[in-house]
């Protein structure tokens, strides 16, 4: 009897263990980050801020481009990353980029001249990556998510009343060579044929727009100005990643255009790239299964 009823609660505890591993998993983080910004106000620019949401934010690295300094300074709304000393003409390029880890969103975006805020806000890109997995009992079905969103700020602007942007060009790569990219690689310089560490066209998988059912991303993504702030435009990377690729020595890569319509025509206004660890440490998903094995093994140990 006391066997039987021992059986009984086995049974019970490792269907409710399973049941419970088998809930989905999401594991969201923050990439390295690097854009490009076109400078259209009209006038020369010797600084760049951004404001992002966490107070005494230092990013852990970062791209200076042609800068000469970059500091980051209290903000009210979080912390404002500057980076100052490089003029940029009209039409000018500037490029810089930052490992945003912990950096919470970013809240807005603009030029300076010594300091003092030129022009409207900038449509700059903030990103999450998330790793999905739909059921952790199937091996080799975890899905790469990467999260778009525009700074609030740029629609705070009364500078951009009227203008609709979005994501366009938008390219994917997949369970990338940890050492194939660096920081300093994100740039127009990236050719993916020639990828610094080896060819990254391999690599390339379809886009779509957020799920595995999701349309395949061939052209422009608007974002209406009556988009949530809050939300998040959501691209599929289409491809199962196998469990052997979770982990930070694979990444992955979005490269895309920012894309600005003034309600007669389209206009190439920046550029963005972002690199993710798959899973910021390895064996996150394992972890669930290792669950179940230690149970089992506790409940043959009290027999």
């Amino acid at each position: 009897m006391v066997r039987n009823q021992f059986w009984a609660a086995f049974v019970l505890m490792v269907l409710f263990s399973v049941a419970a591993s088998a809930q989905p998993v999401s594991i969201i983080h923050e990439p390295w980050l690097n854009w490009d910004f076109v400078n259209r106000t009209g006038t020369t620019v010797n600084d760049l801020d951004i404001i992002v949401e966490t107070p005494n934010y230092v990013p852990p690295e970062v791209y200076m481009g042609q800068y000469l300094v970059f500091e980051p300074c209290p903000d009210p709304d979080g912390t404002k990353l500057v980076w100052c000393g490089y003029d940029v003409p009209p039409g000018g390029v500037a490029h810089v980029g930052a490992y945003m880890l912990g950096s919470g969103r970013i809240l807005d975006a603009y030029w300076t001249y010594c300091g003092d805020k030129v022009g409207a806000s900038l449509p700059i890109t903030y990103e999450l990556t998330e790793i999905y997995d739909p059921d952790p009992l199937i091996p080799d079905n975890s899905e790469i998510h990467m999260l778009l969103q525009f700074a609030p700020g740029y629609y705070a602007d009364p500078l951009n009343a009227g203008t609709i942007i979005g994501w366009d060009n938008i390219r994917t790569f997949a369970n990338i060579d940890a050492g194939i990219l660096g920081l300093p690689d994100l740039n127009e310089g990236l050719d993916p044929r020639m990828g610094p560490g080896g060819d990254l066209l391999p690599f390339e998988v379809d886009a779509r727009e957020g799920g595995p059912g999701g349309d395949l991303i061939t052209g422009p993504i608007w974002i209406e100005p009556d988009f949530p702030a809050e939300s998040f435009f959501d691209v599929y990377f289409d491809i199962p990643v196998p469990d052997g690729d979770l982990g930070p020595h694979r990444e992955s890569l979005l490269v895309a255009d920012i894309v600005m319509w003034d309600g007669l025509t389209t206009t190439t206004v920046g550029r963005f790239w972002n690199l993710n660890p798959q899973c910021p440490e390895p064996g996150t998903f394992a972890l669930v299964g290792l669950g179940i094995a230690a149970l089992v093994v506790r409940l043959r140990r009290k027999r």
